[in-house]
């Protein structure tokens, strides 16, 4: 009874937390494309760009914004979808049936000091639905990465690379359109 409490505040908390990651994502954008809104209108009417006023720093829409700074992934540390397939790879060595998006985000966070915030949840779900990198459990929710396909075993076949390119049917003639 406790551990569900616990467990049901850990979610709610885990998902504003992912809620207002994302809201802060929205306006960092918003900052950095205001800093490129003015630096435009400067260059535009002739005035010299003033040095930016929270970081001194003179080229306002340099590589590194000024507000995503603090929240940005440091250097070194591998894609988040490689951090996502280890995680997984670390589930099935341990023998779990795959990971819930909170899951491999206390694993990346274990491993690597690393918050990857809502990450946790785009980043798996579009490896599932559009890349079909990672197979999904509706019912559970967790994802994990597919078993690989083993190869079909052609050993009545010759080893020539001419069995590569045989047809089941040697002695069809070709129509137009590729009709049978």
């Amino acid at each position: 009874m406790e551990k569900d409490l616990i467990k049901n505040r850990r979610d709610t908390l885990e998902g504003e937390l992912a809620r207002l990651n994302a809201r802060i994502s929205n306006i960092n954008a918003e900052l950095n494309e205001l800093d490129v809104a003015e630096s435009v209108l400067a260059r535009l009417s002739g005035k010299k760009t003033q040095p930016n006023k929270l970081s001194g720093d003179p080229k306002p829409n340099s590589q590194k914004s000024k507000y995503t700074e603090r929240h940005s992934k440091p250097e070194g540390l591998p894609t988040i979808r490689e951090l996502v397939l280890e995680a997984l790879m670390d589930a099935r060595q341990r023998g779990l049936q795959g990971l819930a998006p909170r899951e491999i985000k206390k694993y990346v966070i274990e491993q690597y000091n690393y918050n990857m915030g809502a990450s946790a949840n785009t980043i798996p779900s579009r490896m599932w639905h559009l890349t079909k990198e990672l197979n999904k459990d509706l019912e559970t929710g967790l994802f994990s990465i597919p078993e690989k396909i083993e190869p079909v075993d052609n050993s009545q076949e010759s080893s020539s690379t001419g069995s590569l390119f045989s047809t089941f049917q040697r002695d069809r003639k070709a129509d137009q359109g590729g009709g049978a």
